[in-house]
């Protein structure tokens, strides 16, 4: 049996999760790296800032990625339409 952490999301957060997150099936720690993913955070800072592995942090992004419906795309690199995603969602100017 594996242990999962249960992600504790600063109360602004956890709430726009419950709002936008959840009902896309992204967990908390899924929704916090694509946050900081959409803020132009690297694999490696957002590990760091998570206090996460590196491998955990790629798993989430390419969770997300499939949640949201992202594939490989030539013309659009799949961070950028994760980021153009999270800031439609969340009202963010691009």
């Amino acid at each position: 049996m594996v242990a999962v952490a249960h992600i504790n999301l600063h109360p602004e957060m956890e709430e726009e999760y419950q709002r936008k997150g959840r009902p896309l099936g992204i967990t908390r720690g899924e929704y916090r790296v694509w946050h900081l993913l959409s803020h132009g955070y690297t694999n490696a800072t957002i590990a760091q800032i998570t206090c996460m592995q590196l491998k955990r942090v790629e798993n989430y992004i390419n969770s997300v990625y499939y949640h949201l419906h992202i594939a490989g795309d030539k013309q659009l690199n799949s961070r950028v339409q994760a980021t153009l995603k999270f800031w439609d969602i969340n009202g963010e100017s691009r």
